[in-house]
């Protein structure tokens, strides 16, 4: 029914053992939860995305989680969206979080801006004073083309300072 989940593994010095497994609190059939993950570099927040999620009723819009580690249990913190969100964007077909949890990039391969399925990605940032997470930027090639698909693939460096977007 692609829902999808994520499992999360601890290493206790000999062995694995699985932590926890996490889910969208409003998981639905086709989201794809789980599809692509990132994990913070201090273990603490984790990034999941969520491409088929229908985001404001809008069908595949996508959208994509962070959870937080504290007290020994993960737990839903955000659920991310695009500010311009759209029917068929696959917002969260990939997503990277940076070393300390405070910056992720999401990428919405097929979103339509400038071209069909030309692609974007879009930067939220943590605001630990509201603790609330808001978009940031939304970033686009400076050679936007029909079926780019950029943000097919997306990665931060450890301080949330650069992003590597891949356009198949």
């Amino acid at each position: 029914s692609q829902v999808g989940a994520a499992y999360i593994f601890a290493y206790n010095g000999t062995s694995w053992s699985q932590e926890q497994k996490i889910e969208a609190s409003d998981k639905q059939v086709s989201d794809y939860f789980g599809m692509n993950v990132s994990m913070s570099g201090d273990g603490t927040k984790v990034l999941v995305g969520a491409h088929g999620e229908d985001a404001g009723g809008l069908s595949d819009a996508g959208a994509a989680y962070i959870f937080a580690y504290s007290s020994g249990s993960w737990s839903q913190e955000a659920k991310l969206v695009a500010s311009d969100a759209q029917a068929v964007d696959y917002f969260g077909k990939s997503v990277s979080i940076n070393s300390d949890g405070t910056k992720v990039v999401v990428g919405a391969d097929s979103e339509d801006t400038g071209a069909g399925n030309a692609g974007a990605a879009y930067i939220f940032a943590y605001n630990s004073s509201s603790s609330s997470w808001s978009q940031e930027d939304k970033i686009q090639s400076s050679a936007i083309n029909t079926e780019d698909y950029f943000g097919y693939g997306v990665s931060m460096n450890s301080n949330g300072t650069k992003v590597l977007v891949g356009a198949w």
